[in-house]
């Protein structure tokens, strides 16, 4: 789905913003989750003074739309790692052969390129002729920031009657920024070969980084958040908790902080 919100706010674009489009004058979106919201213009000044930096936004056109009728459309995303990190496009197929988990930040990380896959080929080869901030290939320790998933569209008659006619899968580019862990599995799970090729926007740390070194969380801290976010989403349907739903609710919030004392070992 598209959302017609600015990145920078939750309001559509007013006389003194305008949002940013491509030379083709396509819109350019930041993805998040399996949403996409409008930027404004990097190039737009207000009161002489620039609204955002250009340089501080990163633009790819990943294939995305109908299943056998994808076409490239621009992405543009910041950095969440310190500089000189760098961002980079890989585009696969599948499968993949990389192995991601979520680090202690809670970013997903690449954590290893299976042997002889098309990942660990990749690498190889595009090492042999460029150095590794060169970009069409993944590395241990990226963060993934976007990664192309595919969809399904149900016709307006399929809710209805079963009726398939004018459903179709299409192909999106999935924010990962502050997903769970597990929106980010069926992201990258989601879709089949005949697709197309899966598109990774991938960000790089740079070399001596702090953010070059990070953990893998524990399945007791991915516990944790899971519980967590339960809570959060069942807080968050107004006037259908009953009294024990809210009793759940607070068994959740005492599990999750239980647990948290437990991994931070009680500091």
């Amino acid at each position: 789905p598209q959302n017609e919100a600015t990145a920078a706010g939750t309001t559509s674009p007013s006389v003194d913003e305008r949002p940013w489009k491509d030379y083709w004058g396509n819109f350019v979106r930041a993805p998040i989750g399996y949403e996409s919201f409008l930027i404004q213009d990097p190039q737009l000044e207000i009161n002489g003074t620039s609204a955002s930096d250009p340089e501080k936004w990163f633009k790819f056109t990943p294939e995305v739309g109908a299943v056998g009728k994808r076409k490239p459309l621009p992405f543009a995303f910041q950095r969440v790692l310190a500089p000189p990190s760098t961002l980079v496009s890989v585009r696969m197929e599948r499968p993949l052969g990389i192995t991601f988990e979520m680090d202690d930040a809670g970013r997903t990380r690449v954590v290893e390129l299976v042997r002889n896959s098309k990942a660990a080929q990749q690498s190889a080869v595009v090492r042999l002729g460029a150095g590794p901030s060169s970009g069409s290939f993944a590395q241990v320790g990226d963060v993934l920031r976007g990664v192309t998933a595919t969809t399904m569209v149900w016709g307006k008659r399929t809710e209805l009657t079963g009726d398939l006619t004018g459903s179709q899968r299409r192909v999106i580019l999935f924010g990962a920024d502050g997903q769970s862990w597990s929106d980010v599995q069926g992201a990258l799970r989601s879709g089949y070969v005949a697709d197309g090729a899966v598109e990774l926007i991938l960000e790089r740390p740079g070399a001596g980084s702090t953010d070059s070194v990070w953990q893998v969380q524990t399945e007791a801290e991915l516990e944790l958040l899971a519980a967590m976010a339960q809570a959060k989403e069942m807080e968050k349907i107004p006037g259908v908790l009953n009294e024990a739903d809210s009793f759940n609710v607070a068994l959740i919030a005492i599990a999750a902080s239980t647990l948290l004392l437990f991994v931070s070992g009680f500091n």
